[in-house]
């Protein structure tokens, strides 16, 4: 999980940003997300897993 968080989380970043013009709120969109994953990786059982994570506004 880690690498993951440091090979991706400036690029989700720019990403958000790009979609919702706000740096700040791009931040915890993408903490959020890591923070769900993070949650998801005890209870995922090999199953497909809904995950909940909701999409960017824009992203379609």
């Amino acid at each position: 999980m880690k690498m993951l968080f440091k090979r991706y989380y400036s690029s989700l970043v720019v990403y958000a940003q790009g979609k919702i013009k706000d740096r700040g709120t791009a931040e915890d969109l993408v903490q959020n997300f890591y923070l769900r994953l993070w949650e998801l990786q005890y209870n995922f059982r090999g199953d497909v897993v809904y995950t909940g994570i909701p999409r960017i506004p824009g992203d379609g």
